[in-house]
C-alpha cells in the first residue's frame, strides 16, 4: 500500500474531517485507492495506521484555486 506525507500539523484535522482535499504536484493513486498518512520524515511507513480513502481526482491549473480553498 503507498502512503501520502502530511505535515505533523495537518493529521488532527485529517482525522476529524476538517482537511478533506490536497494538492499534489505528482499523482498519487487512483480513485478508491487506500493510502497510509504518513507525517512528513517522522514515521516509517510500516507504523502508520492512519488511512484515507482517494475519492475523486482531477487535474486544475495553479492560478484558478482560490484563497478560500
Amino acid at each position: 500500500m503507498n502512503s501520502i506525507k502530511f505535515r505533523t500539523d495537518m493529521i488532527p484535522l485529517i482525522l476529524s474531517g476538517r482537511k478533506t482535499q490536497t494538492r499534489r504536484l505528482e499523482k498519487k493513486g487512483d480513485v478508491g485507492e487506500v493510502l497510509f498518512v504518513k507525517p512528513a520524515d517522522t514515521m516509517p511507513e510500516w507504523a502508520s495506521r492512519i488511512k484515507i480513502e482517494i475519492t475523486a481526482v482531477s487535474k486544475e491549473l495553479l492560478r484558478s484555486i482560490t484563497e478560500y480553498e
